[in-house]
């Protein structure tokens, strides 16, 4: 009596363990597919991100350093010559300090422009690290549920004489009855006759 309560609780707990397995990777092969995928194009790969975001922090060097020598540099010294008196009476004096002041607001705009890309660039680079490292652990992960769903295959083709066929439920009649979600030939709203 004990043995054969014993085995029937062996042969329930083994079939709820299939269905787990079953379960388990039907929901996780799709995860692992989608992992494997970077979020950023493929042709950008870690090395061209990296260069990117380190040219876009030379540039951002490259606005502040422009700032600091800009009477030694050629296009913003002649905004130093612009005010002298006599470029002061023929622009306005107005005019000089507008064009001076709207230079360095684009250049500081270009500046925080650089570090912003710069920053997104990276911040882009390491999520594309932790998913192909979160892509590695899932994979590892499902090949030991595949493992283990092996396994238990093995057991059950051993031992098919003494566990009780289970039958499994098809949501298809047959292969060439294969039902359609967005159509169905009984809906009133397509008119047509059921």
């Amino acid at each position: 009596m004990v043995t054969q309560r014993f085995q029937d609780d062996f042969i329930a707990q083994f079939r709820a363990e299939q269905a787990f397995l079953k379960e388990q990777i039907a929901r996780f092969d799709p995860l692992a597919a989608t992992l494997r995928k970077r979020s950023v194009s493929h042709f950008l790969d870690a090395g061209v991100l990296l260069f990117l975001e380190v040219l876009l922090y030379a540039g951002v060097l490259g606005c502040v350093a422009l700032f600091f020598f800009r009477e030694k540099l050629y296009p913003f010294y002649l905004l130093t010559r612009f005010s002298r008196p006599e470029y002061e009476q023929l622009i306005g004096k107005g005019n000089v300090m507008n064009l001076q002041l709207l230079v360095w607001i684009l250049l500081g705009m270009a500046a925080v422009f650089c570090y912003v890309l710069a920053r997104n660039l990276r911040r882009i680079r390491h999520k594309n690290a932790a998913l192909a490292r979160t892509g590695t652990v899932v994979r590892a992960f499902l090949g030991e549920l595949l493992q283990r769903k092996a396994s238990f295959d093995a057991l059950e083709q051993r031992y098919h004489h003494v566990l009780p066929m289970v039958e499994t439920r098809s949501s298809v009649g047959s292969v060439n009855e294969v039902p359609n979600p967005g159509y169905d030939e009984n809906d009133p709203a397509l008119g047509i006759p059921g």
